[in-house]
Formats: structure tokens, sequence, C-alpha cells
């Protein structure tokens, strides 16, 4: 199913198409929500706003990459806001790294949960590994949620500076985990 097409019809205001990708999506968002929130009232509540404002505000969304992808982002994103006005916070980075759904999750969708763990550990070994700068701009983005130009004004370098470091650690990341991703499921999977 092409996402993106559907998005084109609900902009459109096609009811039948919304509810196409409502009932495509919907309870993975909640499952998605729920690893933040742990409360699936809440989750819920949250991707339902999403679908509201999916809906309401189609017209001014525009998708680079993939609809289903820009969805759990926003989930994401509202999650974290959620809980930071309940004034939770992950000082101990608990939840999981914010750049995983970043990446290319493909090759993330076959491992169980444990599995997936293994993999979320390797994210932060290769994050411990990256040259300081760089690892300092990954850890403000990505786990501190701070916004390009509040990093680029804080570290006083340009936002291309930011964005670029985060483009070479993001290509750096989803290669190692790829590469760990294979080996692991040549090892583990046979």
């Amino acid at each position: 199913m092409d996402h993106n097409l559907l998005l084109i019809s609900i902009q459109k205001k096609d009811t039948r198409a919304f509810k196409v990708l409502f009932n495509s999506l919907y309870e993975d968002l909640v499952n998605y929500a729920f690893r933040y929130t742990y409360n699936i009232s809440v989750s819920e509540d949250i991707v339902q706003e999403v679908f509201i404002y999916l809906w309401e505000e189609s017209h001014l969304i525009s998708i680079k990459k993939s609809l289903k992808s820009y969805l759990f982002i926003t989930v994401r994103n509202r999650c974290i806001n959620h809980l930071k006005t309940i004034k939770i916070t992950d000082t101990d980075h608990l939840i999981d790294l914010n750049l995983i759904t970043t990446l290319n999750s493909d090759i993330f969708e076959t491992y169980n949960d444990e599995e997936k763990v293994r993999l979320y550990e390797k994210v932060h070994e290769i994050i411990a590994v990256l040259p300081d700068k760089m690892k300092q701009i990954v850890i403000m983005k990505y786990i501190n949620d701070y916004k390009y130009k509040e990093i680029a004004d804080e570290l006083d370098v340009s936002i291309n500076t930011v964005k670029t470091q985060l483009k070479r650690a993001k290509d750096r990341i989803l290669h190692a985990c790829t590469l760990f991703a294979i080996i692991f499921h040549i090892f583990c999977h046979p």
C-alpha cells in the first residue's frame, strides 16, 4: 500500500483513503506510542490527535520520504512533549534512542524485542566512538531534543555544520547497524 498516494487523496478530503490509512497504521502507532508513555489510554489519545491533525491540516503537509515515517516521527514527538508536560525526563537515556526512528527501520522490523534491544545497544556503542563534536551534536539533537539552531548557538557553529555532522553520524550509525544486523541475522537466524 502506498501511503503517499493516500495522502494525496486525504488532501482532497477522501474519507475512504483516510479510513484505509487509519486502519492500516493505528494499532502500530498506538503500540509505538506506548513504548514512550506506558499508558495505553494516553497512547491512543496521542495517535488519535495525530490523525485528527493529519485530516485537518493535510493541505499543509509535504512529505519528502514516506507518510508512514512522518506519522511515526510525529507520534514520537508528541509522546516526548507529553512526557515533558508531566515532568518526566529521560536523564538515564532509557527511552529508545530517538535516532533509531530516523534510520531506515526496515532492517529492524524482523527482529523480536530482545534482538532489537541488542541493536539499540549497538547504536549506543557506535555513538560512544563517534568523534567528540559529532557525538555531542548527536546527543544534543536526538537525546536532549535540541533544535538545529539551539545546537548551532550553543556550540558556536553554523546550522549547516550541525546538519552535516548529523548526516555523517546517521550514515555511520546506519552503516554499522546494517552490517551488525546482517551479521546478527546470519548467525542468529540461520
